[in-house]
């Protein structure tokens, strides 16, 4: 999927002799602005273009409007003074908000891709697997406390909710 004007979409179809799924945004003499996607193939012996034009101004709009969704989620959970933190269903680190990265002494480099269990403690994590093993199940507690380590090797008690999201 490639975007840009029509004068680059003649281009690349005059360089390469064909293109495919090339996203334009059209201004229409209404003043409607539309969205469209090109394929195109060159026949320069015979004299022609064949083509297609696609309208995908509603997928155009509604992928906008999931970013907007996306992007007001992710400030809302950012600024949280609360933690929040998305695990894969292998422990692993999907995200920490900035909260929880101040409080543990990390960034976020430092802890995507990460198992989970390296922030707690080691004698809560028997308690800690169980629980996830039970959340990924469909039968875990909705809240509980535990410890989880910082960089610095100090502990802080955490209250936490989950919920199971895939």
């Amino acid at each position: 999927r490639q975007e840009g004007d029509i004068e680059e979409f003649v281009i690349i179809l005059q360089d390469n002799g064909k293109i495919s799924e090339f996203e334009v945004v059209l201004n229409l003499q209404s003043g409607e602005k539309i969205y469209v996607s090109m394929s195109a193939k060159l026949y320069p012996e015979e004299g022609y273009i064949e083509g297609v034009v696609t309208d995908i101004t509603e997928r155009q709009k509604a992928e906008e409007a999931y970013h907007k969704e996306l992007d007001i989620n992710t400030t809302l959970i950012e600024s949280s003074p609360a933690f929040y933190i998305a695990l894969e269903p292998d422990g692993k680190i999907r995200m920490m908000n900035n909260m929880l990265l101040q409080a543990l002494g990390v960034s976020s480099q430092e802890v995507i891709g990460k198992d989970f269990m390296t922030f707690v403690p080691e004698r809560e994590h028997d308690l800690l697997m169980k629980r996830f093993e039970d959340l990924l199940k469909g039968n875990a507690l909705s809240s509980g406390e535990n410890y989880l380590k910082t960089k610095d090797g100090n502990e802080i008690l955490t209250e936490w909710r989950n919920k199971f999201i895939y």
